[in-house]
Formats: C-alpha cells, structure tokens, sequence
C-alpha cells in the first residue's frame, strides 16, 4: 500500500513520514539540525510538479522543494486549505510558513471562523504565516507585496513593489544533462515556442523571412517542440520558416537534451519570464530576447535595462550570453543570429540562480520575524495593506 501511494500520491507519503519523524524526534530529544522549522505547502504547482508537470511555475516549485530538503525542514503538504489548517493545529509553534495559492490567501483572509487566526478562530493560522507562491509581479496577498513569493527578482523593476525575491535555480535540472562540445553540435537554433499559435501576425516578433534570410546566411536550421490548443488553427506559413523540425512537446529531460544540441535559443515573445533561457546558458546556448521598446537607457548609453520584452531579468546580461532585437527589426534579427552562432558560449548560471544562492535566501526567510514585520508594516498602512481580491481580478 505505501509504495502504491508513494506513486500515485507521494505528497502524502511525505507528509505522513516527515510528520512522525519529527513527532519522534522531538520525543527523543535528537532533531536534526532545521527540522523542527516546519513549512506547509498547499501551492498547487508542488502538486503538479510531483505528478511530472514542467510548466515554469512547477519548475519553480522543484527548485523550492529541493532546496528546503537540502536545508533540512520538515515539509508537509496540504491538497487544500482545510488540510493546512488541520496540519497547523498540531505544531502550531513549529510552523514558520504556510505557502498557498495566491487566491487562497485571499480565502483564508475572509475565512476567520475556520480558517484565520481570529478571535472566532484562535487555533487558526495567523496572518503574517501566510504566504502566496505567485509567478508574476502582482501583490496577490491581503498584506501585500511583502507576503509574496517571487521567481525573479522583481524588486529590481522601475516603480518596485517589496515583494520577497525567492527565485529558483536550473543548478540540478542542468547538472544532469550532459555539456555537448559546440563542435559536436549541429548548425541548430532551437525556436522556444510551446504553442504554435505563438506565430500568430499578432503575437511573433518575427515573420517567416527573418528566420529565412538568417538560415540562407548562416546554414543554421530551426527545431522547436510547439503543439495546437484545442481552438486554434495553424498560423500563416508565412509566419514560420520555410523549413523546420517541430518535436511536439515532449518531457523535461528530452526537451534538455534538444537543447544541449542547438547553438542558439530563438525568443517569439512568449512564453514571459520562461526558465528555458536560463537552462539554455547554463547548456552553453545564448538566448535571443525580442523587446518592444526600451524602458530606460544605461549609463554606458547601452540599452541594456529593457523591462518590456519576453524575459526583462535576462536582457541585463548582454552579449554573448543574450541578444536583446527589437520586434520586427529584420536586420537585427538576422545580425543576432549570425553572432550567437559565431560566439559560442561555455556553461553560464548567474550567482542568483545558483542552489546555494537559492537556500541562502530560503534560510533568511525562514528566520525573519514576520510577525514583527506585520507589526511594523500596520503602524503605517489599516489591514489589508494589500488588495481584498487577487489584484488582477479587481
């Protein structure tokens, strides 16, 4: 039976062990070092990525769950609130954070007859241990910006919201493909396109004689692994190369060993904010960025700090690692490939997104007092200092 549910629900095969560990120790008087710092996980991308769902969010979540296995946490997962809350009554004391959806913090906040810590519900878990897991730059928690869990570092943004900088790593997803010598490599551009209707006149930065003229000029061929949503048809032949392999979509590791084989990673403006391009430096391939205009001018008079394109965090590293093309600029495209293919580029993971980075950062947030930090935050804002409905929903 337990290596049935180990299988099919190993969430709870998890919780179940890593709950009467600690019980255990804390009987014996010999807990490892951090496994009384209990978090509770109710986030459904954990869900997702433990039933082998790669989308960006659960990648983020993978990242998340290794790095608090390596720190050594007792981590307990809950499929829905009631469940965390039943979780969080029975160490209530041990509990640093409980990571939700973002719209179930919105819930919970609302619920305080059984849900939040209230005068109706004094067993219930307090505000300030509630966290959103939330993939974009909108202050999805009551509390606001502060109680957010972001993948990138969007504090850095012009006009920053406070949200807690997270982040994730490719350290481990990388590590486990192989490094293929750029000589062994075929003149391959891998086009990152999980949706073909991402060539639509409407959504590509570039048309079927940008990627043309760059394969008459260079040889390079295009590889991608895009499929069709149900409801959408094929975009226009002249929107795609003349010429190109698509994959479909396929699993994590297939999908990295694809990449490991290409020269260069060619943007069409979404997926935003993909954690593909990382994957794709840390396998020696350079990213091409399509922006659609500048938000600010360096200091250096390079246009290097571009907030509106398909990953703004990626555009600050420049040449050789990313080419940053303005959207239907066909020289520029053209001139991009022709260089990335010319410079190849040897494994490349920037500090932040290296797993010690990572539990550095996980290890601060664990040990911040949030308690106080609501305490200070309400002497200068009235509860809730955040929206009172996920903010894109208001």
């Amino acid at each position: 039976m337990e290596d049935t549910e180990l299988a099919h629900n190993p969430w709870r095969y998890r919780t179940r062990r890593a709950l009467r560990e600690l019980l255990t120790c804390i009987e014996r008087n010999d807990c490892k070092k951090n496994q009384k710092k209990v978090v509770i996980v109710e986030s459904m991308y954990f869900f997702n990525n433990m039933r082998g769902a790669i989308g960006g969010e659960d990648i983020w979540a993978n990242s998340t769950m290794l790095a608090m296995k390596k720190l050594g946490y007792t981590v307990l997962y809950a499929e829905e609130m009631t469940a965390a809350v039943e979780l969080y009554r029975i160490i209530p004391s041990l509990v640093r954070m409980v990571i939700v959806n973002d719209w179930h913090a919105f819930l919970c906040w609302k619920e305080i007859g059984w849900c939040l810590q209230s005068i109706y519900n004094p067993t219930g878990i307090p505000a300030y241990k509630l966290f959103s897991f939330y993939f974009w730059s909108i202050p999805n928690h009551p509390l606001g910006p502060k109680w957010v869990l972001s993948p990138e570092p969007y504090h850095e943004m012009p006009n920053p919201l406070n949200f807690t900088y997270l982040g994730y790593s490719v350290e481990h997803a990388c590590s486990v493909t192989p490094f293929v010598p750029h000589s062994e490599r075929p003149n391959q551009a891998w086009v990152l396109a999980k949706l073909l209707n991402y060539f639509s006149p409407d959504k590509s930065p570039w048309v079927g004689a940008d990627f043309d003229d760059a394969s008459e000029l260079t040889g390079v061929t295009y590889a991608l692994g895009a499929g069709l949503d149900d409801g959408h048809t094929m975009p226009p032949a002249d929107m795609l190369p003349a010429k190109y392999v698509n994959h479909d979509r396929m699993d994590k590791s297939v999908f990295m060993s694809r990449i490991a084989q290409s020269r260069v990673l060619i943007g069409v403006g979404n997926p935003t904010n993909s954690p593909t391009p990382y994957d794709a430096l840390c396998l020696g391939v350079p990213f091409i960025n399509p922006y659609d205009d500048w938000g600010r001018i360096g200091a250096n008079g390079d246009q290097n700090t571009q907030w509106d394109s398909q990953h703004p965090f990626m555009s600050m590293l420049g040449k050789p690692y990313v080419y940053n093309v303005r959207r239907g600029d066909h020289e520029g495209f053209v001139q991009a490939v022709e260089e990335a293919l010319a410079n190849p580029i040897p494994r490349y993971i920037p500090e932040r997104m290296r797993i010690e980075s990572l539990m550095a950062r996980m290890d601060e947030l664990m040990d911040t007092d949030w308690e106080e930090e609501m305490r200070k935050q309400a002497e200068w804002c009235d509860k809730p200092c955040g929206c009172t409905l996920p903010c894109n929903l208001q």
